[in-house]
């Protein structure tokens, strides 16, 4: 991929059409309120480790990226 991620989902279930459309070009409002949702990085802080707003504990570790403040 040659490309940009503004954010990361994971689901735990395959999403029909219609709910891929309601949370497709948005960000999500009350994550840890999602049925089935794994992971959520949002990539919004400036530095650091990843979040996970999933509420599921799931934190990412940046590597390779230079140091804390660089952009994603």
């Amino acid at each position: 991929m040659n490309g940009q991620i503004d954010e990361l989902r994971v689901w735990t279930k395959a999403l029909t059409a219609d709910e891929i459309k309601a949370v497709c070009n948005s960000p999500l409002e009350n994550p840890e309120a999602e049925s089935a949702l794994a992971l959520y990085y949002d990539f919004n802080q400036s530095g650091g480790d990843v979040i996970d707003r999933s509420g599921n504990g799931n934190s990412g570790v940046r590597s390779g990226f230079g140091p804390d403040g660089d952009a994603w």
